[in-house]
């Protein structure tokens, strides 16, 4: 099967618009008929066609011929169609060129489906996307003619014929393709206008006449050429295009004599409920339809069923009898199709069919309400709970604008006041009148894809909530307008109304998915359309396109590569419409994935810990660019803490709703959404049990570690992951930054520092650039691939990582090759301290990196020394390499430092920078040493901290293959207790350490640990005036690894009076060189106490008085708590 989805006419091709083709400037021609005659009677060739056949009422019946429609009750597969070129000799799909390219385009349609008889008319319709190459000389022109002629070989293979074969084996009589000389049919387009998006149409009604007498399939088709010189290159959308209406047609009218069936349109129902079929559309020349013969049978239904056709009621009769509208009764989920033979006096018979969809949705109002929540919710107006004063406070104050219908609509459910119906219906029908004449699409609606998110649910939940108090003319007119939208911006033709509309990763796919979805919802029933909407979007948008990216790259929750501006609208309309759908019929998408629940922890780690803004990455303008927290985080949390209530997740959620800067709605007109879905009851537990460190695997690349859960932490990120193979909207070229925050932004994105829009290069971010970064983001989506983390390892004195983002800087699509190597290693030694050391290998030795670093406010250098002050907070850069070091500072989007090498005798630039974050009253950075093995295979830095804490962490100089596996030896002094981090060793394996004092000669200690699964050591060991480690690799394999679990038990409170809650938590430790698995901890409840039903964290279980937790593995040197909270008898 071919993937092609567009038909490219290389070198010169004709594309053509898709409005009306007939205005004037474009027309089609039949040569033996006399001028140029308009095809008047066609429109736009967008024929209104039900999706099988379309048939006039009489004699008269009109089929289209389109790969995807039904026809006959089967989907039709039957077009085929190839390019020849001179150049590139065969293509897939329809092209057309004859000036640089000689190309031409075969086209045929299987006609086995249209019955003998009288062919009166058959267009030819094919739909130009685009063009490029629309110069002064093929202006002067004039006009462009377009052919159609008949092939003469009707052996031609669409999958292998080129210019010389007709397939692959059997060459054309003449190189080009066999045909008749004569055209058929000719379009003429006007080179002074613009073609793109447009039918272009061919009357070939004699030749399709012709193929019907003969009967023989496959007909030889026919072929589509230049018929002048052609100088643009035309793009045709070809049989396999995804947008099934712009796909080839051919629409073929023709007479019989048979009756015209009409089984009525498609419906929706829900279980038990008795649909009425109609066929009294149904017609015939001679008799009435009364006396046609109306037999109605189930050509497919729900697996569930148990409907026969005698369940068809009643049937195989007369419609006189009443066949003509039977009925039956739903019996299950799923779609019913009925097929309807309606046969007159003279044995001539036809078929049609209709479908009967069940999605198991429930009465209204359906969307996120139920009765019993909305018996909740009138329960919180009883009390005047804070979440309902605070929405009567907006509505009976100034809401003006759709801003506020959501809040009127809710009121007027919960108090059943129609002022409030009346001004929320006042907003909607202020949106269903906001559409231009033409298309239907809201005034200033260029982007049909942005107001679906916006317009479509207003509209629809009013229809959905305020269901009873629209007349039946109403409602129609309602759902017809939400199908018109809908048609605009799943199917519009204009390049913009399809922006990302299969694009997973944008925002305005799931603007999309919560239009259309709350369409189909609220509209069921009513609407014939709506179960196409409910499939499209909960099938082919959700199942095929958005869950398997949620499976792949979000399933730990990370936001969309576009960043956490656009991420938060993005799933707040994706959980939106998971709440619609559970309420409506009871699926709950919130558990169909892990994501759900992961973007709880993921928000919670984005979060700074002032626990007032998010991590401002991607696209970020205006007063926002801070990334303060606002009411899209809020409701996310909202909905993620009702839904897994029961949980820790959800305790978390809870908490952080009421701890952090989203505790309150910051918009009057989102009362409504406190009032719907925040539950002030739901148990919360603070979010300072969860492990430091955060990575969310191998999905957005990002890395959140912190010093402790205090509003004083040191915080950092880091970041190398993306789209394989491209980059998305809104994403930024930021592989292998980092940032550092504490108390204020330190190592800040360029996001902080200003309010305009900084664009995606490298330049803005701390990462690096290639000589100046102009050619960055040239390959912004066409680059080699994404950053991609390495490793990542996490321990309670450290986190370190790897990062690897080269192809990030490369593009073969545009012949950039950048870099060979930019591997950079970050680890954070708790609790302040933080070293980048980058490995960067240039292309070409002209090029050369340039290390960035951005910030607020100005920094301040001396020498090798970069100090950084933001409020209360500072930041000491000291660059311990390179050593010939060039510094710079601008101010640009705040302010960047930059550091190059003025060394530039190789193409290897290792960077070593030593981060101290603290308070801005600190005067001096730490002592800070680079050490280099005498071994010449690693570097690294000493950090001298205080007395008894030195830190020295080493990297290798060098990329190694699989790991260092070599000794490796360093000097180094210090007092007291030290501790060594050595990565980028050969995982897994022994090392034998040995500490020796060189003044005494003497070893003072020697121990054999294994590396760790990514390469590391980590030890202790006792440092004085003169010391030298050495580092030997043995090749026993690993030693016996042997786990230790330490427990702590910790109270929140040492007093307690009786009803109080206490909280327990017990932690626990591995101190030993080996992991353990299925760790069991039991705890007692305390005398005196009563469990709290539910509250043991991780799972754990009661027995008796006594808890119990099974923790699955603890690495060694890991860690984690369990919990639970008993009340005081």
């Amino acid at each position: 099967m071919r993937k092609t989805k567009l038909i490219v006419l290389v070198s010169l091709l004709v594309v053509f618009s898709a409005i009306a083709v007939w205005a004037g400037w474009g027309n089609w021609a039949n040569p033996s008929q006399t001028g140029n005659q308009a095809g008047s009677n066609l429109g736009n060739s967008n024929f209104s066609l039900k999706s099988q056949e379309v048939r006039a009422q009489g004699a008269e019946r009109i089929i289209v011929l389109q790969n995807g429609i039904e026809i006959n009750g089967k989907v039709y597969t039957g077009t085929e169609d190839a390019s020849i070129g001179t150049r590139s000799s065969h293509y897939d799909g329809i092209s057309l060129e004859s000036y640089w390219n000689n190309q031409r385009s075969l086209i045929r349609f299987n006609l086995s489906s249209i019955p003998p008889g009288e062919v009166n008319s058959a267009i030819l319709s094919v739909y130009i996307k685009s063009y490029s190459g629309l110069d002064a000389g093929l202006k002067s022109q004039g006009k462009i003619g377009l052919a159609i002629h008949e092939v003469i070989q009707s052996a031609w293979d669409d999958n292998t014929a080129d210019w010389n074969k007709y397939n692959s084996t059997n060459n054309w009589t003449t190189p080009g393709g066999d045909f008749d000389p004569t055209p058929i049919s000719i379009f003429t387009i006007n080179t002074v206008d613009s073609f793109q998006d447009m039918w272009v149409n061919f009357d070939v009604t004699n030749l399709i006449q012709q193929y019907i007498n003969n009967g023989t399939e496959p007909n030889p088709g026919m072929l589509l050429k230049a018929s002048t010189t052609l100088y643009p290159i035309l793009v045709f959308v070809d049989s396999s295009y995804s947008d099934i209406s712009l796909r080839p047609k051919l629409a073929v009218t023709y007479s019989s004599s048979a009756p015209l069936a009409d089984a009525g349109d498609d419906q929706g129902g829900a279980t038990n409920a008795l649909i009425t079929l109609d066929g009294t559309k149904s017609s015939d020349t001679v008799e009435s339809s009364e006396n046609l013969t109306y037999q109605w049978r189930f050509v497919s239904k729900p697996a569930t069923s148990n409907l026969r056709d005698a369940n068809i009621s009643p049937n195989n009769t007369t419609g006189i009898q009443g066949a003509n509208k039977p009925t039956f009764t739903i019996d299950a989920l799923g779609d019913y199709k009925i097929e309807l033979t309606v046969t007159n006096s003279s044995g001539l018979s036809d078929k049609d069919w209709a479908t009967i969809s069940n999605r198991g949705i429930g009465a209204h109002p359906r969307i996120w309400l139920t009765p019993e929540i909305l018996q909740t919710l009138r329960a919180k107006k009883d009390v005047n709970a804070p979440e309902w004063a605070a929405l009567k406070n907006a509505v009976d104050g100034y809401t003006s604008g759709q801003n506020g219908f959501y809040n009127y609509a809710i009121a007027y459910l919960v108090t059943g006041n129609d002022v409030y119906l009346q001004k929320a219906k006042t907003i909607m029908w202020d949106v269903y009148n906001a559409s231009r004449p033409d298309d239907k699409t809201p005034t200033g609606g260029y982007l049909p894809c942005y107001y679906a998110r916006y317009d479509p649910p207003i509209v629809a939940v009013a229809y959905d909530w305020f269901y009873n108090t629209f007349t039946k003319e109403e409602k129609q007119m309602i759902w017809t307008r939400l199908n018109d939208w809908a048609d605009y911006y799943f199917y519009g033709p204009e390049y913009r109304g399809r922006w990302a509309v299969d694009n997973s990763n944008n925002n305005f796919f799931y603007g999309r998915i919560i239009g259309g979805g709350l369409t189909a919802i609220a509209s069921f029933g009513d609407n014939p359309r709506a179960a196409e909407w409910f499939d499209l979007v909960r099938y082919s948008k959700y199942e095929n396109l958005a869950k398997p990216q949620f499976l792949n790259y979000y399933k730990h929750g990370g936001w969309l590569f576009e960043g956490s501006d656009y991420s938060p609208a993005s799933y707040l309309f994706l959980l939106q419409y998971y709440q619609a759908l559970k309420t409506a019929t009871g699926e709950n998408l919130f558990k169909d994935t892990g994501f759900p629940e992961a973007l709880i922890r993921n928000i919670i780690y984005n979060t700074q810990p002032k626990l007032d803004s998010i991590l401002p990455t991607g696209d970020w303008t205006g007063s926002q660019s801070y990334g303060w927290l606002d009411d899209y985080e809020r409701t996310i949390m909202q909905l993620l803490a009702g839904e897994f209530k029961g949980s820790v997740s959800s305790e978390h959620a809870q908490w952080y709703l009421k701890n952090t800067s989203s505790n309150k709605v910051s918009y009057n007109y989102n009362k409504w959404q406190d009032l719907l879905w925040y539950n002030s009851s739901t148990p919360e537990r603070n979010i300072a049990e969860l492990p430091l460190s955060y990575f969310d695997g191998d999905g957005t690349g990002f890395i959140y570690a912190r010093s402790d859960w205090s509003q004083n932490a040191t915080w950092i990120a880091f970041q190398s992951g993306g789209l394989k193979g491209g980059i998305t909207d809104h994403q930024h070229l930021d592989q292998n930054s980092f940032y550092i925050y504490k108390k204020q932004w330190l190592a800040a994105p360029a996001n902080v520092a200003t309010a305009a829009y900084i664009g995606g290069s490298t330049i803005n971010y701390n990462t690096i650039a290639v000589n100046n970064g102009s050619t960055d983001s040239i390959q912004l989506s066409k680059r080699n691939g994404p950053g991609v983390i390495e490793k990542f390892e996490a321990t309670t004195d450290y986190v370190y990582s790897l990062g690897q983002a080269a192809d990030t800087y490369n593009s073969v699509s545009y012949s950039i090759n950048l870099l060979e190597n930019y591997a950079r290693n970050i680890v954070f030694l708790r609790p302040d301290y933080v070293i980048v050391f980058d490995r960067i290998r240039v292309a070409k030795p002209t090029y050369y990196p340039k290390w960035i670093l951005k910030s607020v406010n100005e920094p301040t250098i001396l020498g090798n020394l970069n100090t950084i002050i933001n409020g209360d907070a500072k930041m000491f850069v000291k660059t311990l390499s390179p050593t010939n070091l060039a510094v710079n500072k601008l101010q640009s989007a705040g302010w960047s430092t930059y550091l190059t090498d003025n060394d530039r005798s190789d193409q290897d630039y290792p960077f070593l920078n030593v981060i101290q974050a603290t308070d801005s009253s600190n005067t001096a950075m730490i002592l800070t040493e680079r050490i280099d093995a005498s071994s010449n295979n690693m570097t690294g830095a000493k950090l001298t901290v205080a007395v008894n804490d030195t830190r020295i962490v080493m990297f290798s100089k060098t990329e190694a293959t699989g790991g260092l596996n070599e000794n490796i030896i360093y000097n180094v002094s210090g007092t007291g207790v030290s501790k060594h981090l050595i990565t980028d060793l050969k995982p897994n394996i022994q090392f034998t350490i040995t500490n020796t004092n060189l003044d005494t000669g003497q070893v003072v200690q020697t121990q054999t640990l294994n590396s760790s699964a990514k390469g590391t050591l980590y030890f202790t060991t006792q440092l004085g005036s003169n010391h030298q480690i050495t580092i030997q690799p043995q090749g026993a394999g690993p030693i016996p690894q042997t786990p230790n679990i330490t427990l702590t038990k910790t109270v929140d409170k040492t007093q307690a009076s009786q009803g109080e809650e206490i909280t327990y938590v017990i932690t626990y430790n591995n101190t030993g060189t080996g992991g353990a698995t299925d760790v069991v901890i039991t705890d007692s409840i305390p005398t005196g106490t009563t469990y709290v039903a539910g509250s043991a964290s991780n799972s754990g279980t009661l027995s008796g008085a006594t808890l119990t937790w099974t923790i699955a593995s603890v690495a060694s040197g890991g860690s984690g708590t369990v919990s639970f909270r008993v009340k005081v008898d």
